[in-house]
């Protein structure tokens, strides 16, 4: 389960087959699956840094930390996407975790903002939209986390390791 998806080694070269071609349905192989978790762990990550720049800038004097938070965040995706795309096997799981983090904390900063703005603080509304903006990124991203440790457990076409 978790404990095999965690501790199974990465896919050697040699163990990596194209697809069945009588399988009408077929899945993509553990490595296209890695770089394209690779490739949407980066993306997250760049959206993060540049929300965060957003909000920055929208308010500099009282928006440092969404600069701060935006870029070590951010940062921290793009390496697990560059992990994802060199096949860590663990970095599935602890993305997932990180992408649920971020999602509880986003949704606590989104309930906040959009408060203080319906209570009459107009200069909210951009923060409120950046930071939903981050809530639906982080809850994206986690689903699709979730659906990529589910398909790597099962028994991938041409994959030696079984899941």
């Amino acid at each position: 389960m978790l404990r095999d998806t965690l501790f199974t080694p990465a896919i050697q070269a040699s163990e990596r087959q194209p697809h069945d071609t009588d399988d009408p349905n077929p899945r993509p192989t553990k490595l296209i699956l890695m770089k394209t978790t690779g490739r949407v762990l980066a993306g997250y990550g760049a959206f993060l840094i540049l929300v965060g720049l957003l909000g920055y800038l929208s308010n500099p004097e009282k928006a440092k930390t969404a600069l701060i938070s935006g870029g070590t965040f951010g940062l921290l995706n793009i390496g697990l996407g560059v992990l994802a795309v060199r096949r860590w096997r663990r970095v599935v799981p602890v993305a997932l975790g990180l992408a649920a983090m971020l999602s509880a904390v986003f949704t606590w900063r989104s309930v906040v903002t959009w408060q203080t703005y319906a209570g009459g603080n107009e200069d909210k509304l951009v923060a409120g939209v950046l930071i939903t903006s981050m809530l639906l990124a982080s809850v994206g991203v986690g689903a699709y986390l979730l659906r990529t440790l589910v398909v790597g457990r099962e028994t991938v076409p041409g994959d030696a390791t079984g899941g």
